[in-house]
């Protein structure tokens, strides 16, 4: 049965940690390349969609579980609620900082001189997306345990 199931995850882990990768990546290229609107833009949106695909990914995990379909919903939500959180909340603040970027990005004000409230904002989330990392890998880790995907007899 770990046979099977290793065999199973391996694909999924890998496609997470593309995501995983890209988003830290893209958080990177997007200081680099301050000066390209609409390249940023392009890179800011596949990074809102990695976040999403990350995330639908965990529940079709979740979905997929022995645990899940025997209706003991509550074991995975107790087992899992920080990693939801921390991803609900990554995801929205990831979502008010590209925005905000792409708005002072587009009325000619990122010239350099930031607001004090955006680069508190934007420091923020560069200190929380560690943290969302390390949740999302130990929670796409912790799923492709063989105890959720067998009865326990």
């Amino acid at each position: 049965m770990v046979d099977y199931l290793t065999g199973r995850y391996v694909p999924i882990v890998v496609f997470q940690i593309i995501l995983l990768v890209t988003d830290l990546l893209i958080n990177i290229v997007s200081i680099i390349l301050r000066s390209y609107n609409a390249l940023i833009l392009v890179f800011l949106i596949i990074q809102i969609l990695c976040i999403i695909l990350a995330f639908s990914t965990i529940f079709i995990l979740f979905f997929s579980t022995y645990v899940y379909q025997v209706g003991l919903i509550e074991l995975l939500h107790e087992r899992f609620k920080h990693t939801i959180i921390v991803c609900l909340i990554y995801f929205l603040a990831t979502l008010g900082i590209n925005i905000w970027s792409l708005l002072l990005r587009y009325n000619e004000t990122f010239t350099g001189n930031w607001p004090t409230e955006f680069i508190v904002f934007y420091i923020l989330h560069r200190l929380f997306a560690p943290l969302y990392y390390y949740e999302f890998k130990r929670c796409f880790l912790r799923i492709s345990d063989p105890r959720f995907y067998e009865d326990s007899r």
